[in-house]
Order: C-alpha cells, then sequence, then structure tokens
C-alpha cells in the first residue's frame, strides 16, 4: 500500500515556492511602506466628502485641482501644529486668489464652498482680517475643502513646500 504524503522533493518545491513568494511580499511592502501611506479622516466636521486615502509621498510637486497632505501650521485651535491635513490645491504659484464674505474667486472663478462658514466662530476671523487679495506665491498652494466646514487657506494662508506630505488620492 503506498502513503498519500508527499515527497521530499515535492515539499522542497513547495518550500523554495513559498520562501520566494514571502520575499516579494516583503519587499512589496517595504517600498510601498516606504513611498505611501494610508489615511483615514476621523473628523466629526469634514473638509472634503472622503474618509479613506492614500498618499503618495514622492508626488510632491501639486498641480491645480490636486488633492494634497500637508502638516498643519497656523491653523489652531481647529487643527494641531505638526498635525496631518489634507485640502485640494485651489490655487497654485501665480494665481490671484479674492476671499470675501460671500465668494472666493481663484484668476476670476468662483470656487466651491467659497462662503466664509466660520467667519465669527472664532475669536480671531473677522471679515476686516480675512477678506482680501493675495498672489499664490513661489512653492505655495492655496488650499480649501469642498464641504461647508473646512477650515481652509481662507483663514489661514497658504501652504508651504516644506509642510507638503504628498499627493492625495481619495479611496471613499
Amino acid at each position: 500500500m503506498s502513503s498519500m504524503s508527499p515527497s521530499k522533493t515535492d515539499r522542497k518545491r513547495f518550500l523554495i515556492k513559498a520562501c520566494s513568494l514571502l520575499a516579494i511580499v516583503i519587499v512589496l511592502g517595504s517600498w510601498f511602506g516606504n513611498r505611501f501611506y494610508i489615511g483615514i479622516d476621523g473628523q466629526e466636521y469634514k473638509c472634503l466628502p472622503f474618509t479613506l486615502f492614500i498618499v503618495d509621498t514622492h508626488q510632491r510637486d501639486i498641480k491645480r485641482g490636486q488633492y494634497f497632505s500637508y502638516t498643519a501650521r497656523g491653523m489652531e485651535p481647529a487643527v494641531k501644529n505638526g498635525d496631518t491635513a489634507l485640502k485640494k490645491a485651489a490655487g497654485v504659484a501665480g494665481d490671484k486668489v479674492v476671499i470675501g464674505a460671500k465668494e472666493t474667486l481663484v484668476n476670476g472663478v468662483a470656487q466651491p464652498n467659497g462662503v466664509l462658514h466660520h467667519l465669527g466662530k472664532l475669536d480671531h476671523l473677522t471679515l476686516d482680517n480675512l477678506a482680501k487679495t493675495l498672489e499664490v506665491g513661489d512653492k505655495e498652494w492655496f488650499a480649501m475643502g469642498t464641504e461647508p466646514s473646512s477650515f481652509d487657506s481662507r483663514y489661514w494662508g497658504t501652504v508651504k513646500e516644506d509642510q507638503i506630505q504628498g499627493r492625495a488620492y481619495p479611496i471613499f
């Protein structure tokens, strides 16, 4: 009677395949982990209409209309310095931005959610210090959210190059 146990050759072949697959998974996982990170927006009041996103830390040249992740600076008390934030690049270097109580224009085009919804909610936010015209500087981005609760560049200014973490891709 013959036994059904695998031969030494079959076990050796399986071990080689398993080790090869494990090596591939480790290399790909290491590459993914060094270049990308996954973020979850757990805010109660969201700035953008998605919750899960992937950030490519090697894509740092953000174009108008792209989502991007950056390190918060000067956004307190809404967001602590050093926390990660995510917005859409509404304006890039050279763009003219006009911020008003009822609308925000970038190069003469009204932006969705351009109303200053947070006006009067924080002591330091007044129409006198928010309404202005500015030109986005080199290596700066004018960041905006698309939801009414967005606390963005209209309130605290542009995002600088040293704050950029990478381009963000919404998942859902």
